[in-house]
C-alpha cells in the first residue's frame, strides 16, 4: 500500500512504513550515480558468484525479475530494507554491497609487463651491487 512517497510492507510479521523504491525521475548527482553503479556492479558480482539468474535472486527476496534487472542496470534505487534482504541472501554485510571493488583488472599484457619490470629491476640491482663491490675492493666508497 502506497502513502505518498512511502509504502507499507509486511515484514517479519508486522507492518512497517518505509520509503518507496523505484526509478527516480529527477536528475541525480555524480556521487549518487557512482553509488548506483557500485551497487549495481556488486549485485551482479555476488549474484554471479552464486550462479543465480536474476529471476532466482528476485524470488529469494520476493521481488520481480524486472526490479532486479533495473537495479543491475542502475536505473532503480533500493530501500535500506531491500539492501538488508540482498545482503542476507548473499551472506555479506550490507555495506559490502555499497563498497567499491578495488581489485585491479588483469590484462593480457600485465603479466608480461611485470616480468619485464622484474628483469629490469634485477639487472639494475646486480649492476649496482657489482659497482659497490668494485668500489670496496679499490678502497674507496663514497
Amino acid at each position: 500500500m502506497s502513502i505518498g512517497l512511502y509504502q507499507q510492507k509486511f515484514i517479519a510479521g508486522k507492518w512497517i512504513i518505509c520509503k518507496m523504491e523505484g526509478t527516480v525521475k529527477r536528475n541525480i548527482s555524480p556521487d549518487e550515480r557512482a553509488l548506483w553503479n557500485i551497487l549495481s556492479a556488486n549485485i551482479k558480482k555476488y549474484r554471479g558468484r552464486k550462479a543465480w539468474s536474476q529471476s532466482a535472486l528476485a524470488e529469494k527476496i520476493g521481488r520481480s525479475t524486472h526490479f532486479i534487472a533495473n537495479i543491475e542496470a542502475g536505473s532503480t534505487w533500493i530501500s535500506s530494507l531491500t539492501l538488508i534482504e540482498l545482503a542476507k541472501v548473499f551472506n555479506v554485510a550490507p555495506y559490502e554491497l555499497l563498497k567499491p571493488d578495488k581489485t585491479p583488472e588483469k590484462t593480457e599484457n600485465s603479466q608480461e609487463m611485470a616480468d619485464l619490470f622484474s628483469k629490469d629491476l634485477e639487472s639494475a640491482l646486480q649492476t649496482s651491487f657489482k659497482q659497490t663491490v668494485e668500489k670496496v675492493r679499490k678502497g674507496y666508497f663514497g
